[in-house]
C-alpha cells in the first residue's frame, strides 16, 4: 500500500511520499521490494495515491505491476485494499514506510499472521494484539499496551476470501471508508482467524514523526534534502539541528501545515496544497499579508515566498476562533474587517466572489454532489443583493474574501485576522 500521504512525518511528507525517504542510504521502499523479491515473491502490485507518478520509475526497475486508487485523498487504506481485491489470495500486504531491519517475509507461510513486536504502544491510537498461548489474536486494542502491531500482514486465500468479503460489505458503511483496514478485523476477530508472528523488539520501524527519522538515522539532523526545511533555516537564520518538536497541524481545508520550534519559540509553516495554485494568488495573498502585519490585523505573520506560496508565523498560542454568540467578540471582528476596508487599498486581482459561487456550484456539480433542499430559494436571494451591489457603483476594493469565524482568532480579548488565501479587490460588502 503506497497510496496514503504520510502527513505525520511533517514537513517530510509534504513533499515526497513517505515510502521514497531515504534512511540509512536506502529508498525505504525499494528496500522492502529487495527483500520481497530476494525471498522469491516476485508478483508485487504497488497501489498508488499520492504522488502517485513518482513511483512510475519503481515499475520498470524492479518489474512490479502498478494500480491506482483515486480515492486515496478522501477515504482510508480499505480503498486501496478494495483496488486490487481480485488480486487476494496467498498475499502480503504491506505498507511502503517502514524500515526492517533483516528481511521479514518468508516464501512459505502456514496461515494468516501479522507481524508483533514486544513493543510497548505509547502512543494513543496504535493496534495492539492479545493472543493466547499458540499465538492466535482473541482481540485487538487500541491505545497503548504490548505487543505492537507494525509492519506486514499475510493472508493465505481462505483468509483472503472470507475478508474482501467482509469488506465489500463493511465498506457500504459511510463511516468505515475513513478508517483503517485492521478495525474490520478488530471487528471481525471471532470470524478472521489471525495470528501474531514475533519479531526481536527493534527491528520493525515506522517514522511518525521527522525527530523519530533523525533518532534512527543521524544523518538527518546534518543532511537532508527537504526545501522546506532549508525555507525555516533560511528565514529563521538557523541550523536543522535547531528544529525541534515538529508537529502536524490538522486543520485547514487547503492546505498542509505543521507548527515547530527554534530557539525555544513556537511558529507555524504553511506549505500549500496541490493544486492550490490555480485558484489562488500567492502575490496577492502575500501583499495582503505585509498590509495585515503592519495595520495590526494580524502581526503573528513573518514572511512568506510569493512564488512558491510557503509561510512562516508565529504561532498564537491559548486561542480559540470567534464565537458568533459573544458580542464582544463580534464586535472586534467587524472592526478589523472595518479597518480593512477604510485603508480602500487597491489591487491588481479582482476576487469576484459571485463568479467564483457559481464556479464552486459547477464543481460541485460535476462531483454528482446533491444541493439542500432550499438551494434555490437561498441561491435566487443571494443573487439578488449581488445584482444591488453591482448596481451601486461603490468604488471595488482590497477584500479578505473569506471572513468567518475559522479565520479568526482569539487570544483573549485580543483577535487576529488570519489566512488571507482568497483576498481581493471586492465590492466590501460582500466580504
Amino acid at each position: 500500500m503506497v497510496a496514503g500521504m504520510g502527513s505525520r512525518i511533517a514537513p517530510l511528507g509534504y513533499e515526497n511520499p513517505k515510502g521514497l525517504l531515504k534512511v540509512h542510504g536506502e529508498i525505504l521502499i525499494e528496500r522492502q521490494i529487495k527483500q520481497l523479491q530476494a525471498s522469491g515473491i516476485k508478483d508485487i502490485t504497488l497501489v498508488l495515491g499520492y504522488m502517485k507518478e513518482k513511483f512510475f520509475y519503481l515499475e520498470d526497475k524492479f518489474n512490479v505491476k502498478i494500480a491506482i486508487n483515486e480515492d486515496y485523498y478522501r477515504y482510508n487504506n480499505i480503498s486501496t485494499i478494495l483496488k486490487v481485491a481480485p488480486q487476494f489470495k496467498n498475499t502480503y500486504l504491506c505498507v511502503s514506510d517502514i524500515y526492517y531491519d533483516e528481511n521479514p517475509f518468508d516464501p512459505y507461510m502456514y496461515g494468516p499472521s501479522y507481524a508483533v513486536v514486544h513493543e510497548h504502544a505509547n502512543v494513543s491510537g496504535e493496534f495492539y494484539a492479545l493472543m493466547n498461548s499458540r499465538k492466535l489474536i482473541k482481540d485487538i486494542e487500541i491505545g497503548v499496551g504490548e505487543p505492537l502491531m507494525t509492519g506486514h500482514a499475510y493472508f493465505d486465500k481462505e483468509f483472503s476470501d472470507t475478508f474482501i468479503s467482509i469488506l465489500k460489505e463493511e465498506f457500504k458503511d459511510e463511516t468505515t471508508r475513513y478508517r483503517l483496514w485492521e478495525y474490520v478485523l478488530m471487528k471481525h476477530i471471532g470470524t478472521l482467524k489471525m495470528y501474531g508472528k514475533e519479531y526481536p523488539a527493534n527491528s520493525i520501524h515506522e517514522f511518525d514523526s521527522f525527530e523519530d527519522l533523525q533518532n534512527f538515522d543521524t544523518l538527518y539532523i546534518t543532511n537532508t534534502d527537504s526545501q522546506i526545511l532549508e525555507n525555516i533555516t533560511t528565514s529563521l537564520n538557523c541550523e536543522l539541528k535547531d528544529i525541534k518538536n515538529i508537529e502536524a497541524v490538522k486543520k485547514g481545508l487547503t492546505n498542509l501545515s505543521f507548527k515547530f520550534e527554534v530557539f525555544d519559540k513556537v511558529y507555524m509553516y504553511r506549505h500549500p496544497g496541490v493544486g492550490t495554485d490555480s485558484y489562488i494568488n500567492r502575490r496577492v495573498e502575500a501583499y495582503a499579508q505585509e498590509v495585515a502585519k503592519e495595520y495590526g490585523l494580524d502581526d503573528s505573520f513573518i514572511c512568506m515566498n510569493p512564488d512558491k506560496g510557503w509561510k512562516i508565523a508565529n504561532y498564537i498560542t491559548d486561542t480559540h476562533t470567534m464565537d458568533y454568540h459573544n458580542d464582544y467578540e463580534v464586535n472586534a471582528s467587524l472592526e478589523m474587517i472595518r479597518k480593512l476596508h477604510d485603508l480602500q487599498l487597491e489591487g491588481k486581482y479582482e476576487f469576484n466572489v459571485w463568479k467564483k459561487t457559481n464556479d464552486f456550484i459547477a464543481m460541485i456539480a460535476e462531483k454528482g454532489r446533491h444541493d439542500f433542499d432550499d438551494f434555490d430559494e437561498l441561491y435566487n436571494k443571494l443573487e439578488r443583493v449581488f445584482q444591488f451591489t453591482e448596481a451601486d457603483n461603490y468604488p471595488k476594493i482590497l477584500c479578505h474574501c473569506d471572513f468567518y469565524d475559522p479565520n479568526i482568532l482569539f487570544q483573549g480579548k485580543r483577535p487576529y485576522l488570519i489566512d488571507w488565501e482568497y483576498v481581493g479587490v471586492d465590492d466590501p460588502v460582500l466580504i
